[in-house]
């Protein structure tokens, strides 16, 4: 119950941001459809993973480090800032990497809205602290129980007790082995991989993003370059489409492309007006007829 509760504040966090990030997005639901089509979301919504729980307190950390320069002056989002950062890193390791991301940021709007060295380094301490307040007791339990602050990492280092040379080492070959190769090809295609082969309870990453991801990236080329989305919507490849339904569940039939090709033989009798319901948004100036003058 736990995890679907974190999962329903994930939900309303999304919302959230993309009511505060995207302010002219006509349809702020879509950000969350997006999510919960990612197939791991609901394998570990119950689970006793912490997979959720990071994923919430890094966006929530997102969400006051964008708030944060609004006010600037008061530091309340600053600090929040810091302490979903550190509880992000108190429920995983890889987690972590958020701290200096911070720091960076940080450094980025300071630079950006031309803050004092004294005001930079004073926002840099206040983010630090909190974050550290928050997510070293996590750390300092490690050392204390084990030896080992980020046990069982690092053995070579730290050492740690109740763990031995071999049982590391096998460990580590463990964790070299996951996922799909470590060349560069395999990092080109890790997004290809993540959508469509990648395998639940499997070194095959362990997780499973889905094809949505992908599916959405000719839409952002059209927006890059001022398309309407439905305009981009109209042009959306057949093979597109055909790979979209072909991701199917169980007792699910993938639609033929006969089916694709009466479905959207007149695309702008019916896909067009389709994507206006959905997104509930008005015509852009683009799809409108030219008005007519008076004596035309």
């Amino acid at each position: 119950m736990m995890n679907y509760a974190v999962l329903c504040l994930i939900i309303l966090g999304i919302g959230l941001f993309a009511r505060l990030a995207l302010k002219d997005l006509a349809f702020p639901a879509l950000s969350i459809l997006i999510f919960l089509s990612i197939p791991s979301v609901f394998a570990v919504s119950h689970t006793a993973y912490n997979d959720l729980f990071v994923s919430l307190f890094t966006l929530a950390a997102f969400y006051c480090f964008l708030r944060w320069p609004e006010e600037a002056s008061a530091g309340g989002w600053l600090i929040l800032f810091g302490i979903f950062s550190g509880a992000a890193a108190a429920c995983k390791y890889t987690a972590l990497l958020i701290i200096p991301l911070g720091c960076l940021g940080i450094l980025f709007f300071a630079h950006k809205n031309k803050y004092g060295v004294h005001e930079t380094i004073r926002s840099l301490i206040v983010y630090a602290v909190a974050a550290l307040v928050v997510g070293s007791p996590f750390y300092l339990k490690n050392l204390l129980v084990t030896g080992n602050p980020f046990f069982p990492f690092l053995y070579g280092i730290f050492g740690g007790t109740g763990w031995d040379a071999n049982q590391a080492r096998l460990y580590d070959l463990f964790v070299q082995n996951l996922g799909m190769g470590r060349d560069l090809g395999a990092y080109l295609l890790l997004p290809w991989n993540l959508s469509f082969h990648a395998k639940m309870d499997s070194i095959a990453f362990d997780g499973v993003i889905g094809p949505v991801f992908l599916l959405i990236l000719p839409f952002l080329a059209f927006v890059r370059r001022g398309t309407s989305l439905f305009r981009a919507a109209d042009s959306l490849p057949y093979p597109l489409v055909s790979a979209s339904c072909g991701c199917r569940g169980r007792g699910a039939e993938p639609l033929s492309k006969t089916k694709i090709n009466l479905l959207f033989s007149n695309r702008r009798c019916f896909g067009k007006p389709a994507f206006k319901w959905l997104l509930h948004r008005p015509r852009l100036p683009e799809d409108r007829p030219p008005a007519r003058r008076r004596g035309d």
